[in-house]
């Protein structure tokens, strides 16, 4: 399981993460035997220079000499999320993604500090960062949340590295892309395209404490690119979620004794969006659903039937996430 391969700036080695993402090794570039320099980390990345390489472990990123024997200094603690981490084209700097914060920051060699570069916009997140070689250009695969990542192009201050503009997106979002890095030359990008697909998946729990039985869950999905938004009656013998199936995003429902699985709602041909699904009982259905832009909250009384909408503004809102009380009087949800 070897993955995240990096090539050294001076071209004579390949670092990579190995051993199911513990540990980091470097291989020549003409080949040969690998040899593991670090017991612990993954995603490195190299030094100008090449003396020195960085990782990512623990919520944390690592330093440490590539040749020299030294132990590993922790640089920066508590990003909470792969830091997609690089060091600056001048060496002074070390650029990552803190989730955290919801930045990329950079932290200064010579003193310590930390400062922002850019600021995400609420609700996205970073899955690759890369400075060009002449300092004049960043490129960023970001994108909302478990949603599609593209490639996206800013131009920096030479010496701050702020961004100087929002960047531009350069790639169509069809896959993810992701892992982006800019060529020593500059002229050339390269990037994992991902076909995104979800499926939902079973597992038993403990009653009490809630935590897994068993490791290995029963996938109980098999059809459409996305599936996702789960909730299930409250004796756990159906669920219902939000599929890609047939439409931007309607809702399904199957039954887990007999693995029969139906459309809830009716086609009424409006673009729609279903979401946020919750049983009243076993055929009554609370979900959130777009009009004109918005989020408002619908029913369903048995399944199949046409829904009701129940949740009704002339101004933009967002109703979504109804929850049913035990005793099916009373409807709680998000607005």
């Amino acid at each position: 399981n070897e993955s995240e391969p990096v090539w050294s700036p001076c071209g004579h080695y390949i670092a990579y993460t190995t051993n199911n993402d513990i540990g980091i090794s470097v291989l020549s570039s003409t080949g040969g035997t690998p040899i593991q320099i670090s017991s612990i980390g993954r995603s490195p990345f190299w030094s100008p220079d090449s003396k020195y390489f960085g990782f990512e472990w623990e919520d944390g990123i690592f330093i440490s000499e590539f040749k020299g024997g030294s132990k590993s200094s922790c640089i920066v603690k508590g990003i909470t999320a792969k830091s997609y981490a690089s060091w600056s084209p001048n060496g002074q700097y070390i650029i990552f993604w803190d989730r955290t914060q919801r930045k990329i920051q950079k932290l200064s060699l010579a003193d310590t500090t930390i400062s922002s570069i850019y600021l995400l916009p609420s609700g996205e997140e970073i899955y690759g960062i890369s400075v060009s070689v002449d300092r004049q250009k960043m490129l960023l695969s970001k994108g909302p949340f478990g949603g599609t990542k593209d490639l996206y192009e800013a131009e920096i201050d030479l010496e701050s590295l702020t961004l100087l503009d929002d960047p531009i997106p350069i790639s169509v979002t069809t896959t993810d892309d992701i892992d982006v890095t800019i060529s020593p030359s500059g002229n050339e990008v390269a990037f994992t395209a991902r076909s995104i697909e979800r499926h939902l998946w079973q597992f038993p729990i403990d009653k009490i404490s809630g935590d897994l039985i068993e490791k290995k869950g029963k996938k109980i999905t098999e059809t459409g690119r996305l599936n996702y938004y789960p909730s299930s009656t409250m004796d756990g013998s159906i669920v219902i979620w939000t599929s890609h199936r047939s439409g931007m995003g309607q809702l399904y429902l199957k039954d887990l004794n007999s693995n029969k699985i139906q459309k809830v709602t009716t086609e009424w041909g409006r673009n729609i969006r279903e979401v946020f699904a919750c049983f009243g009982d076993n055929s009554q259905v609370y979900f959130s659903s777009t009009t004109g832009g918005s989020y408002q909250l619908w029913q369903v009384f048995f399944v199949g039937s046409v829904g009701l909408n129940i949740t009704t503004t002339k101004n933009p809102t967002s109703d979504a996430g109804p929850i049913v009380s035990h005793d099916g009087q009373s409807l709680i949800f998000y607005s």
